[in-house]
């Protein structure tokens, strides 16, 4: 069953002087229900643009979106966004931002404190409930977003590169969770990066971009088994092909000629 479809999208901007700057040319791909979908792309082919067409945020010049409902009632799509930054709300507590978002999406008050605890045990921070994020780490902050984002229960996730202004250290442990999480297949997952060894790591599906005018470059599929080592040997052979997908020449990750797979 599919739950994101997208046709034949383009997209054009304009630059200051006017000038008609095309930056998704026909873009067409499709998402699984339940799959861990990366967008994999150089830095500034469009990947958030992308995000924010399938979120409504901004309309294509052309082509279609469709976001399919995977339950079998009348019940429509759910987006869920998390940005590159937290984007939490400093003057409401933990919970309180996950109320925030209960309160507005029309989730009924009875059921906002089994949500909120939930979701919160889900990302390991039912214990800072009750906190400001001003008192939060980072990484910290951002698990509260990737919370506040599972609380409305979505049919799609939508991820603009959550992880990149994280340290590495930090950054590994949050793509664990994410895998933990996510490979479930409770959640449909279109995660963007720009990082080959990220999407080798999550996805169970790569779409790799072009340069713009962006299109679909390639799609893979990676059917390794969950959960994964970072550096073992088949996420690192598929890392290897991601960067062979984008066009990169150099600088491939070495793969020991003795390893095991993995």
């Amino acid at each position: 069953m599919v739950a994101l479809e997208l046709v034949d999208i383009s997209k054009d901007y304009h630059d200051s002087s006017g000038r008609c700057v095309p930056v998704l040319k026909q873009l067409s791909f499709a998402v699984p229900a339940g799959a861990f979908c990366c967008v994999l792309g150089p830095s500034g082919c469009g990947k958030t643009t992308i995000l924010n067409i399938v979120a409504g945020l901004i309309s294509p010049d052309s082509g279609a979106v469709r976001v399919c409902s995977t339950s079998n009632t009348q019940e429509s799509a759910r987006i869920s966004y998390v940005f590159q930054q937290h984007r939490l709300l400093p003057w409401k507590t933990v919970e309180g931002n996950l109320e925030f978002v209960l309160r507005a999406t029309g989730v009924p008050a009875s059921e906002w404190h089994g949500r909120q605890r939930e979701c919160l045990a889900l990302v390991g921070l039912d214990q800072v409930r009750e906190q400001f994020p001003a008192t939060l780490s980072e990484g910290m902050r951002q698990r509260v977003a990737i919370a506040r984002s599972l609380v409305v229960r979505p049919t799609l996730l939508l991820m603009d590169e959550p992880l990149s202004h994280l340290d590495e250290l930090t950054a590994r442990a949050l793509r664990h969770d994410l895998a933990a999480l996510c490979y479930t297949g409770s959640y449909t997952v279109l995660f963007v990066t720009h990082n080959a060894a990220e999407a080798s790591y999550l996805a169970d599906q790569v779409v790799v971009l072009s340069n713009k005018p962006t299109c679909v470059r390639a799609e893979m599929r990676l059917d390794t088994s969950r959960p994964r080592d970072f550096e073992g040997y088949a996420t690192l052979r598929a890392q290897r092909e991601l960067l062979r997908l984008l066009g990169v020449t150099g600088g491939e990750p070495d793969v020991p000629k003795n390893s095991q797979m993995v």
